[in-house]
């Protein structure tokens, strides 16, 4: 497998393309969140209890992003509070659970310790009859990070389960209409990784099937919950190698136990998810499935690089469409069908610009200008001379992209404002994936 992936990784490093000097930053986006009432209620019931030198902890990744979470964790059906904190005199994680009394004031039933000295992602579990809250502590480093599976009952945090993990992710990867708890474990140095699978039952957590990862992972970097084609439950597991590039491997679940789709010296998918791209899998053209991005040479002499998508079919992945991605800029274009094998990109660093061309020739012996795409931070002076051509066209944050499209009667290539609404996308500047659109 080692070989097997070097040579793939050799070659694709020699078709590295130039982009755009713009780069989006999400967190000019970002909003704090607004504290609440209940929230200010909650302080004061912290103070009552642990003092005023405490300091709030807050998971790092996932989809709680709070240091407090509300939870109906014993199915009263009434929310308990829980909050990640660290005491004055240390700096390790801790964990207390308030419930709601009379006169909206809030008491401690339990404080408990954590296993690291940050949170790295919260997890809630449902069966029948409990919840299982899933903490994911981090310990000296980023990448050693440890697992508590906990059941809230006679209002105390019960542990249940402990294990090292690297990431996790909470799906119904059997497909019997209840979520497993489903864990990555890579050891780069020792060359082992694996995949294992954690079922809650009647208060119990049990291991119900696990398979091999790719040992030339050096880390995961992100893990998308899907379905294939035929609509079974999937993970893709977006994954870096030593090299910087980046591969995929998809989980899926069947006789009883994990199964790589994606994986072994002689699989020929795996050395067709590995590309030198930021670009994770997604599901690019909305028809539910996810995709797995791969990048293609369209034009040498400009390097211009088309990403191929493709979904895993039965032991193959199988071409969906392909996407122009100016990834700095925060943009990308759904290739019409028409546009394959007959253009490419004309890059103007200077004026954040891109010019799709193609490779036929006018009456003047030049080939024909089909797009133009220029963006505009702001504080940039537009020359309205320069620019009397482009419209408006979208905008994202501080970020204004303006374009000119060719009339070009009968010529089957050109496209205009209509249809470049259809094919223009958005992206998140570190995942590549189509952010909210404002286009006029």
């Amino acid at each position: 497998m080692k070989r097997f992936l070097t040579v793939f990784v050799t070659a694709l490093l020699l078709g590295l393309c130039s982009c755009t000097p713009i780069e989006l930053n999400p967190e000019e986006l970002y909003e704090p969140p607004k504290l609440s009432v209940e929230h200010g209620e909650i302080y004061t019931a912290l103070e009552r209890v642990i003092g005023s030198g405490y300091t709030l902890k807050y998971p790092s990744a996932g989809d709680y992003r709070s240091a407090i979470v509300f939870q109906d964790l014993d199915l009263d059906g009434k929310d308990e509070a829980v909050v990640f904190y660290a005491g004055s005199d240390s700096d390790s994680a801790r964990i207390i659970v308030l419930k709601a009394g009379e006169n909206n004031t809030w008491k401690a039933t339990c404080d408990v310790a954590g296993y690291g000295s940050s949170i790295d992602r919260l997890l809630f579990a449902r069966s029948e009859g409990s919840v299982c809250m899933i903490v994911g502590f981090h310990q000296n480093s980023a990448n050693s990070k440890t697992m508590l599976m906990y059941e809230y009952r006679d209002n105390l945090l019960n542990p249940l389960y402990i294990r090292d993990y690297s990431e996790m992710t909470l799906t119904d990867i059997d497909s019997d209409g209840r979520e497993e708890v489903v864990i990555l474990t890579n050891n780069y140095a020792a060359r082992f990784a694996f995949a294992r699978v954690l079922r809650l039952e009647e208060g119990k957590i049990t291991e119900s099937g696990e398979c091999y990862m790719n040992e030339d992972i050096v880390q995961y970097d992100h893990v998308t919950v899907g379905v294939l084609a035929d609509r079974t439950p999937a993970i893709y597991v977006d994954s870096r190698l030593a090299s910087g590039s980046l591969m995929t491997e998809v989980l899926t679940y069947a006789d009883g136990t994990l199964v790589n789709r994606i994986y072994g010296a002689d699989n020929p998918m795996v050395g067709q998810t590995i590309r030198v791209n930021t670009l994770y899998s997604q599901d690019i053209n909305g028809d539910g499935v996810i995709e797995i991005p791969a990048r293609v040479m369209v034009d040498e002499k400009t390097k211009t690089e088309a990403t191929v998508w493709r979904q895993v079919g039965d032991g193959e992945l199988k071409e969906v469409c392909r996407t122009l991605d100016n990834e700095n800029a925060g943009y990308r274009l759904m290739m019409p069908k028409r546009w394959i094998g007959q253009v490419y990109v004309r890059s103007v660093p200077v004026n954040n610009e891109w010019i799709v061309v193609s490779y036929g020739i006018n009456t003047n012996g030049v080939p024909y200008e089909l797009l133009n795409i220029r963006v505009y931070a702001d504080g940039d002076i537009i020359d309205q001379f320069v620019t009397e051509d482009y419209t408006l066209f979208a905008e994202k944050g501080k970020f204004r992209y303006y374009v000119k499209t060719a009339v070009l009667p009968g010529n089957e290539l050109a496209i205009g404002k209509e249809e470049l609404k259809d094919i223009f996308r958005l992206i998140n500047g570190r995942t590549g994936e189509n952010a909210k659109n404002t286009v006029g």
